[in-house]
């Protein structure tokens, strides 16, 4: 029969570095530009620029003529105003400069160039004594967020030291503090930032703008967001699902894929190697809170980008190494996969499919049933069977169980571990097919998302790559666009009397798994229904594989 649960009973009654660049310190006590964007260089059998009104003048020269003093009498270094350093300092003057010392021109263009190229978003490392351009700067536990490993500030800079808003408007920016003073994690969260920048940009993966250090801290600077998903969940608590909200659903779903298509086979140069190549990245920690909203001026509800690369990673096709689960890659509990507690498992780009899956399930109940069916989808995953023990709650997708087996020829009861999805996550997808305002748009994606998404892997059944997801999100996105009556004419299905649980996958637990259990020793839901063997080990693409398990006794 139904389990009596307000979740259920509401769908019933139909009632979401690279390496640090070696800059040189600011001067002492003098306020500066925290950054600006270079200006993007043209290779040299594209079209030439006019020639620059400073052509012929030597550039020690042209930087006398346009240095002006600080406003403030005690200081005694002057500035350059914001912009003209990169004006001044272009492809002439370079070469200008560099003539007597080099003969062959080929190499005086090429050195021209590369020479001021650098990268988008530069980083600088300030004196402590430096004042930085901040003429607001929110506390993070009001207009701003905190996490384990950073916190967020609303700030804003003086429209003197920088060029990021349009028209010099007074606008908000996100400067992310992290709280780890670890070099390595500041080069790994800037080399995936780095990698989306120009011609790789993506409008739904965050821009940076500029990096600093100072007093021993890394920052990040952002544009400013209006909210997370959650938070645009909350605010606009009740949806009218008319045909513009769901085909922006439509469109936004999509256009993440693409944007984790854009992570997951980054096409780029191998460690500075003129080859190219293919590199494979994840991001490792896709949630409702590290998607951005973005209100528009279009008139539109905005856009959705994908934030916090702070766990992703990139290994080239040639050198990609597996990374075990049990390496301290830090992970969400709610959307963590069931890869986290399986022995000889790794983290790969199929984590960030099971985890957009999650996302994808949540923003059809609020689209279904607004933030009240949201906050039930929480409340109705939360389970005491885990590995954590019966005093602990969890609201993960997955159950770790006993898969009980009787033996044919003496009865006995052969017991062993599997990783399946929780049955209550299996009703709450019948139920939202089952739902009053449930559309074919929603009956598709639901299926998709349920089938090719959320699945524990194994021997005949693999989570969909990214670009299948793009694919088949964007096939349901153009159904959107061509019929009106896809997207909101409500066809619900017949609920089922009871789910069909998913299969088992067969596992053996890691460590840390085993571990957890050894303290918490809980009582772990038995499963007798449909069982499937782990995945047998591949090579190709990044796939996770399950290592050949060691003899081990649970």
């Amino acid at each position: 029969g139904d389990e009596h649960n307000p979740a259920l009973d509401a769908i019933h009654g139909n009632q979401g570095l690279d390496n640090v660049p070696k800059e040189r310190p600011a001067a002492p006590s003098e306020q500066t530009s925290v950054g600006n964007r270079n200006p993007p260089i043209r290779s040299t059998d594209q079209a030439q620029s006019p020639p620059s009104a400073y052509t012929g003048v030597p550039l020690d020269e042209l930087l006398r003529s346009h240095y002006q003093p600080h406003p403030h009498p005690e200081v005694t270094e002057g500035y350059l105003p914001t912009g003209l350093l990169e004006e001044l300092v272009g492809p002439e003057a370079v070469k200008q400069e560099l003539t007597e010392a080099l003969d062959d021109d080929s190499d005086i263009n090429r050195i021209a160039q590369r020479g001021i190229q650098g990268s988008e978003a530069q980083y600088r490392k300030f004196d402590d004594r430096v004042i930085l351009p901040l003429t607001y700067q929110s506390d993070p536990n009001d207009d701003g967020a905190t996490g384990g490993f950073s916190e967020v500030f609303k700030v804003k800079l003086h429209p003197r030291h920088h060029d990021f808003s349009q028209n010099g408007a007074d606008c908000f920016f996100a400067l992310k503090r992290l709280r780890s003073t670890d070099t390595a994690a500041f080069q790994r969260e800037l080399q995936m930032l780095r990698k989306f920048e120009s011609e790789n940009a993506h409008e739904h993966l965050i821009s940076l703008l500029t990096t600093w250090s100072q007093k021993g801290f890394f920052y990040f600077l952002f544009p400013w967001a209006e909210c997370d998903l959650v938070k645009y969940w909350e605010i606009h608590s009740e949806p009218d699902m008319g045909e513009d909200l769901v085909r922006w659903v439509a469109r936004q779903t999509a256009g993440m894929a693409a944007g984790l298509a854009r992570i997951h086979e980054y096409p780029g140069k191998v460690d500075g190697n003129t080859e190219n190549a293919v590199k494979y990245g994840r991001h490792g920690d896709i949630k409702p809170d590290n998607i951005l909203w973005f209100r528009s001026s279009m008139g539109d509800p905005g856009r959705l980008v994908i934030s916090d690369f702070g766990l992703g990673v990139f290994n080239s096709k040639r050198s990609r190494s597996n990374i075990p689960n049990n390496s301290g890659i830090g992970r969400t509990p709610t959307y963590r996969p069931p890869e986290c507690d399986i022995e000889g498992a790794m983290i790969s780009r199929s984590w960030d499919i099971w985890t957009l899956g999650c996302v994808y399930v949540e923003f059809v109940t609020w689209l279904l049933g607004g933030w009240e069916l949201s906050e039930d989808f929480a409340e109705y995953r939360m389970t005491r069977s885990s590995i954590w023990g019966q005093e602990f709650k969890s609201d993960i997708y997955f159950d770790i169980v006993q898969v009980v087996r009787i033996a044919s020829d003496d009865d006995t009861s052969l017991r062993s571990m599997g990783a399946m999805v929780k049955p209550n996550v299996t009703r709450w997808f019948d139920g939202l097919h089952n739902h009053r305002d449930c559309t074919q748009y929603t009956h598709d994606l639901l299926k998709f998302v349920q089938n090719r998404m959320l699945i524990v892997e194994s021997a005949v059944r693999k989570r969909a790559t990214c670009k299948e997801v793009f694919e088949e999100l964007r096939r349901i996105q153009r159904r959107c666009l061509e019929s009106k009556a896809y997207c909101v004419e409500p066809v619900p299905w017949p609920l089922p009397p009871s789910s069909e649980e998913s299969p088992a996958v067969k596992i053996r637990l890691n460590e840390n798994a085993l571990d957890t259990i050894r303290k918490s020793h809980p009582r772990l839901r038995t499963h007798q229904g449909r069982t499937e063997e782990p995945p047998r080990a591949r090579v190709g693409h990044g796939d996770q594989l399950l290592q050949p398990p060691t003899e081990r006794v649970y």
